[in-house]
């Protein structure tokens, strides 16, 4: 990979091969602080922590989306420059002490995210991140088909338990993705407090995405829509807001050198 250093504008906007994304970039190297971009998620929730648990909380749940490989602790840990952060130790300790109700923060936060919808009165919402799963397309054979749906509330009409049943299909779509994208169950600690804080520390990864999805949809207003974004994707966007963030850092070195040395030192090693 080729880097063209030009002393004004953004050093790494252009001069990449096309197959390079900045996405894909920003997974080569450190992350050296929090984005300030997505720091608005996190503001509501620094009240339910206690002492400096928080700064820890923002950044593990960031870890969990900016990275591809495992999310125990040690693999995500690798993803941060070491110089300003804490050892990795206090985030291992984060997992297994949990000095928060992250129940009552999750919950804080689903209100937050089912208001940023403008709901009104009467209104079912519905939004789900990644609905590309439903896009199947085949031949429809010829026929009939009995389903029977059993149900612990007799008194649901069959339009009601229709909706009950598909609803759950969202639902299906989160587990698989948290475990295949999020790395939910990867969290190897034997406590049973860090099971729970992990399980947790991915549904606020979740969630997040789902913020990035609102607010870019609100972003693009009356524009002629592109579509919405698989899972995967909103990934990338969070990743490309890294990406953006290290190269606004990278303005305070004054030279070409002092750059190549910084990104040399931050390059995560294959």
């Amino acid at each position: 990979m080729n880097i063209v250093l030009t002393k004004t504008g953004n050093l790494f906007e252009k001069e990449f091969s096309k197959n390079i994304y900045r996405q894909e970039i920003a997974r080569m190297f450190k992350i050296v602080r929090f984005p300030s971009k997505l720091k608005s998620f996190f503001d509501s929730l620094q009240d339910q922590f206690h002492f400096n648990h928080f700064e820890y909380f923002q950044m593990l749940v960031l870890l969990i989306i900016f990275s591809w490989r495992r999310r125990n602790i040690t693999a995500l840990y690798r993803h941060l420059d070491n110089r300003s952060q804490p050892h990795r130790s206090r985030f291992n300790n984060f997992l297994n002490v949990g000095r928060c109700n992250h129940n009552v923060a999750l919950q804080l936060k689903a209100d937050e995210l089912l208001n940023s919808l403008n709901p009104r009165k009467g209104d079912v919402i519905e939004f789900v991140i990644d609905d590309s799963k439903k896009l199947k397309t085949g031949q429809v054979n010829a026929g009939c088909c009995m389903d029977s749906w059993p149900t612990y509330r007799p008194k649901l009409s069959a339009s009601q338990m229709i909706r009950t049943y598909d609803d759950r299909w969202s639902i299906e779509v989160f587990f698989k993705d948290s475990k295949q994208l999020l790395g939910l169950g990867q969290y190897q600690n034997v406590s049973y407090e860090a099971a729970v804080t992990h399980l947790h520390l991915v549904c606020f990864a979740y969630a997040l995405l789902t913020h990035v999805a609102i607010t870019r949809e609100s972003a693009q207003g009356k524009q002629k829509s592109t579509g919405r974004l698989s899972t995967a994707g909103l990934q990338n966007d969070v990743r490309r807001i890294v990406w953006d963030d290290l190269t606004e850092y990278l303005k305070q070195f004054s030279g070409g050198n002092q750059i190549i040395k910084e990104l040399e030192r931050l390059l995560i090693a294959a």
